[in-house]
This record gives C-alpha cells, sequence and structure tokens, in this order.
C-alpha cells in the first residue's frame, strides 16, 4: 500500500563567507504574480535557467575531472575563497574527501 506523500515546512540554514542577501518568497504568492506579470515570468525563467546552467557544470566538474583538476577549477574559479572556507567544506563542494584534498595541497 503507497504511504501519502506528507508535505511539511522543513527549516532551511543558509550561511556566506561573504556578505550577501537572501530573499524568501513563498511560492503560492510567486505563482500569482508570475500569472499576472510577464516580466516576472522572464526573470523567473532566466534564473532557473542560469541555476540549471551552475548545477549542471558542477556535475560535469565533479565527475568529469580528477580531484586535482577540480581542486585547480576551484581556486581558478573563486580564487578568493581557499583561504576563507575550511578544507572539509571545499572537498565536499568539489566531491572528495578531505584526506584527498589534503593530499592534493601537499
Amino acid at each position: 500500500m503507497c504511504q501519502p506523500l506528507l508535505l511539511e515546512k522543513k527549516a532551511i540554514y543558509i550561511s556566506a563567507v561573504t556578505d550577501a542577501k537572501v530573499v524568501e518568497i513563498k511560492l503560492s504568492d510567486m505563482k500569482d504574480r508570475i500569472g499576472k506579470y510577464k516580466e516576472l515570468l522572464t526573470l523567473y525563467n532566466e534564473l532557473l535557467y542560469k541555476s540549471l546552467e551552475s548545477h549542471w557544470k558542477l556535475k560535469e566538474i565533479r565527475y568529469r575531472m580528477s580531484a586535482i583538476e577540480r581542486y585547480n577549477w576551484f581556486l581558478e574559479a573563486y580564487p578568493n575563497l581557499n583561504n576563507c572556507i575550511r578544507d572539509k567544506d571545499i572537498a565536499s563542494f568539489l566531491g572528495m574527501s578531505p584526506v584527498t584534498l589534503c593530499r592534493i595541497k601537499k
């Protein structure tokens, strides 16, 4: 027997290395406004597409590059973050263990 899908609110925790602004918009409000304002629909589609591109690029990097190549990509893509973020978090972002990252850095 199939169990019903229970949708419940979950807490989302966001942390940033630098100053950032986070905006929260209720999905129901967004749906109503997208139907009324063409510009908002266009913006929503652009942001959704950029998010997909970013997600896809990171997937390609994680699965097609070696660990050394991924770390070098990270240094090039985010030159100021290497000393601001814990190695454990960088390793997780790049899909490798902290031990592997430590070996690469040596």
